[in-house]
């Protein structure tokens, strides 16, 4: 006679699997919990990190503006950034697109220095380069180091020639790349045809956007000590030839506060300057584009700014939009 409790009918699997499965997840779950840190242990780095990325944001300081006296400026643009969190302090025309003159050699040092390495040895190929040139001959073989340096500091229109010819296609190929770094920046309002900043129909930016390039050109801990410098030298690869030059930043010698980093000026772009300056670990970036007097007025707005702001601690920068 055949047993029916013997006989297994689906209802009756069903029951043993839950008969079988709950005790092994309950045990299972138990062992589990043992493993969790008690609030006195120490967790691994990645659970330290999860935790601190959901974590409200550590007390920062921000410019908080406490004087209502007002800024005037003469020049077609000018734009100021706190650099740790990136508020604008002060904004006029920053987005007018506008000649930059030799302001274009931040994109030229920042190409070269992504493209060369330091010591790389460069050729001067029949510089023909007009204006503010340091003496660089045909033949001549200087470092990119070097020749960064005379660009930054000395402005050197064929030190620019020299390190736009020596990259993959010559100087179409250097141009190319300063247009795609650009674009890779988010520097939506800029165009380059020529690595040295003469002017040309073509050739812009605004203010925001040399912001953007100052920012980036000052991670580069080589182009942040350039730009710093009163003077410079370079010596070629035979060592019989050594060349001295001053920085066309005069701030640098009339403000310890001043750190940087670039003029220019042209007919048409008239004096620019870029200025990074720093007081009290609150550093700042101003932009000034068709001025008149850019050495003054750059140094009133530096000074206007810090008058004007006081950093404060807010606890939530996620709460600000």
């Amino acid at each position: 006679m055949k047993n029916k409790y013997l006989t297994f009918t689906p209802k009756k699997i069903v029951y043993l699997v839950l008969f079988l499965a709950v005790p092994i997840f309950l045990l299972t779950f138990f062992i589990q919990l043992q493993k969790l840190p008690l609030p006195n242990q120490t967790l691994n780095p990645t659970v330290k990190a999860l935790i601190a990325d959901s974590a409200l944001a550590a007390p920062a300081l921000l410019p908080i503006k406490t004087e209502v006296n007002p800024f005037t400026t003469l020049s077609k643009a000018v734009y100021v950034v706190d650099v740790n969190s990136m508020s604008v302090l002060y904004g006029q025309n920053q987005d007018t697109t506008l000649p930059m003159a030799s302001i274009a050699k931040m994109m030229t040092a920042l190409l070269a220095i992504e493209h060369y390495s330091p010591n790389d040895w460069l050729t001067v190929d029949g510089v023909k380069t007009d204006g503010s040139n340091i003496g660089l001959i045909s033949g001549e073989q200087y470092q990119m180091q070097d020749l960064l340096g005379a660009l930054l500091v000395g402005s050197a229109n064929d030190a620019a020639e020299v390190l736009a010819s020596n990259f993959t296609d010559g100087l179409t190929g250097f141009v190319w790349g300063m247009n795609q770094k650009a674009l890779e920046l988010g520097m939506k309002n800029t165009h380059f045809v020529n690595p040295i900043g003469f002017d040309h129909p073509d050739q812009y930016s605004t203010a925001r956007d040399l912001t953007i390039l100052a920012i980036e050109v000052m991670k580069h801990p080589l182009l942040a000590a350039y730009v710093s410098q009163k003077e410079f030298s370079l010596t070629d690869s035979t060592n019989a030839k050594t060349l001295k030059i001053k920085s066309t930043n005069e701030l640098l010698s009339l403000d310890s506060s001043v750190l940087g980093i670039k003029t220019g000026w042209t007919e048409e772009a008239g004096e620019c300057l870029i200025v990074y300056a720093n007081r009290d670990n609150h550093p700042i970036i101003s932009v000034i584009l068709g001025s008149s007097n850019r050495f003054e007025e750059s140094e009133t707005l530096i000074n206007w700014i810090y008058q004007t702001y006081q950093w404060k601690s807010v606890t939530n920068l996620r709460s600000r939009v």
